[in-house]
């Protein structure tokens, strides 16, 4: 998931940069402060669906333009899961579902 609040990132500083704003102007624009914008450009702070919207607004682009993120970060994360589907495809049902729960426990105990 850091790969894709990074990715975010990007795409609204580069979007910013293209209209020649600040961040300090942007943070302006959409009421919020310059510093919580430098976190989101950077994937350090997490925005909600409401700020990425009220960004995308200020920036004149649609929110599904902070989504389309760089191709390699896809290809990676796709990579890695049909790794994992591919340990599991050919075996028994019993099989998926003792590796599911083991997983959710690791999931659970290692919190990313």
């Amino acid at each position: 998931m850091e790969n894709l609040y990074k990715a975010i990132g990007k795409r609204i500083r580069d979007a910013r940069q293209k209209l020649g704003l600040t961040i300090e102007q942007l943070a302006t624009s959409v009421e919020m402060d310059w510093s919580f914008i430098g976190g989101i450009e950077r994937g350090r702070s997490i925005p909600s669906i409401a700020t990425l919207n009220k960004i995308a607004d200020a920036l004149n682009v649609p929110l599904t333009y902070l989504f389309e993120i760089d191709k390699p970060v896809i290809k990676e994360q796709n990579a890695k899961i049909n790794r994992l589907l591919n340990l599991v495809k050919n075996r028994k049902s019993t099989d998926i579902e003792l590796i599911s729960n083991i997983a959710e426990k690791i999931f659970k105990r290692y919190k990313s």
